[in-house]
């Protein structure tokens, strides 16, 4: 759930390539391009390996930029630019963005940051990385074989993906059958900080991303008032949307802010009345992995309209 204001960004709906045979097969396609210019980048020919000729990223700025040249040393960030400039050469968009994941999914892991927290710190005396092709590559291989699932998928309507802002939706009043969501845990978790190498490389800046995340600027004094009224106004606009007898269903855990446990499941129980929802049901599941918060569980909330 995202707190972005509507003057920022504008509703984007995808048609995603389900039963589209053509494209499994350029996706396959993409991908031994893609393991060719791995090849490449460890010694072999990689002159023609897209339809377009890789060059030399030398002249790249991002190679003599102060924060690209922190957080990645010389011969793996040149390897990185190599394959952004590869995945961005592709002409088919849908190509396109399924590598810039896969490139997005392997930046840290190839930078400079510490290994040994969930934050992005940087390490003054990080050791010498290996390249980051065979990285991506594994990845992309990862990703292509999840897209390609789909094409034995059954369905009987296209999903249309919509990027908006929760606070609101751009769908007609009691149009939705279900609403299935995982609040943000205001404070907890710095979620602009933690992607910040991945949303600079693709050109965007995290610190203004976080002043306009729900529960984003953790550290000032008016968080917590600030989260929960754009959580009240996302629940709001769930209860116009939402049909009535469905269900909103909501899975939130109690996050420490400023040093004060927030009961996040109380606050939800309040906003979702004050929504003209009715409570239907609670469960606990226990938290696993919990190196950035003290959460030690969480509750899953079920709502329905009346």
């Amino acid at each position: 759930m995202a707190g972005v204001p509507d003057n920022h960004i504008d509703y984007v709906f995808v048609d995603p390539p389900f039963g589209d045979n053509i494209f499994y097969a350029d996706l396959a396609d993409f991908l031994g391009r893609c393991a060719r210019l791995v090849e490449g980048l460890a010694g072999t020919d990689q002159a023609s390996l897209f339809s377009e000729r890789i060059e030399d990223p030398a002249d790249d700025r991002r190679l003599h930029d102060s924060w690209h040249a922190k957080w990645f040393q010389e011969e793996v960030l040149r390897h990185l630019l190599t394959i952004d400039q590869a995945v961005s050469s592709e002409h088919d968009d849908r190509l396109r963005r399924i590598g810039r994941i896969a490139l997005s999914e392997v930046l840290r892991r190839s930078s400079n940051a510490h290994p040994g927290y969930p934050n992005v710190m940087f390490q003054k005396d990080s050791p010498a990385k290996d390249s980051p092709a065979p990285h991506f590559l594994r990845t992309l291989d990862r990703i292509c074989a999840q897209v390609s699932t789909l094409a034995k998928v059954g369905l009987v309507d296209r999903p249309r993906l919509i990027r908006g802002d929760a606070t609101a939706i751009p769908l007609a009043p009691e149009s939705v059958d279900g609403i299935v969501t995982h609040p943000p845990y205001i404070a907890s978790i710095p979620y602009a900080e933690y992607g910040q190498l991945s949303l600079r490389w693709m050109g965007y800046d995290h610190k203004q991303l976080d002043a306009h995340l729900t529960g984003g600027r953790r550290q000032a004094k008016d968080v917590v008032n600030r989260f929960y009224s754009a959580y009240a106004r996302m629940l709001q606009e769930s209860h116009r949307v939402l049909r009535r007898g469905r269900l909103l269903f909501l899975m939130v855990g109690n996050p420490t802010v400023r040093g004060r446990l927030i009961d996040l499941t109380e606050m939800t129980m309040t906003a979702a009345r004050q929504a003209s929802f009715e409570f239907v049901a609670k469960a606990s599941r226990n938290g696993i992995n919990r190196r950035a918060n003290k959460m030690g569980h969480e509750d899953l909330l079920f709502f329905a309209k009346k």
